[in-house]
């Protein structure tokens, strides 16, 4: 069921970050990593994903959920802790994961955005 006024706020969102980027979107979506669930480290490939801005607006989070973007020369992680309401753009060429090591759900707003020109 799609809610109307959740969708409105989304194009809202959506439409800035084309400005602010100068692209379009493409992949736009709500995501939610349960309490406990894990994304382990990976790399995205292909064209599409080597050529968009991959953002992520937290909307719920937790303290405990850590966003892994690699490991340092002593092989620890580097993580942050994405706070709700912040825009933040992840490299996904680079070895990134989750981890929600919290007691409640997480969800994100993912929106991709293609650069108008990286479009055909």
């Amino acid at each position: 069921m799609v809610d109307p006024q959740l969708n409105a706020l989304t194009d809202t969102i959506v439409q800035e970050l084309e400005k602010m980027f100068n692209g379009i979107a493409g992949l736009v979506l709500f995501v939610k990593l349960p309490a406990g669930a894990v994304i382990t480290g990976h790399v995205d490939g292909g064209y599409y994903l080597g050529i968009i801005h991959r953002l992520h607006i937290p909307i719920i989070t937790n303290d405990k959920v850590d966003f892994i973007l690699g490991t340092k020369y002593d092989g620890s992680e580097i993580s942050i802790n994405m706070k709700p309401g912040i825009l933040y753009e992840i490299n996904n060429q680079k070895n990134h994961g989750v981890a929600n090591r919290g007691n409640a759900d997480r969800v994100h707003l993912i929106v991709d955005i293609i650069p108008h020109d990286k479009l055909p």
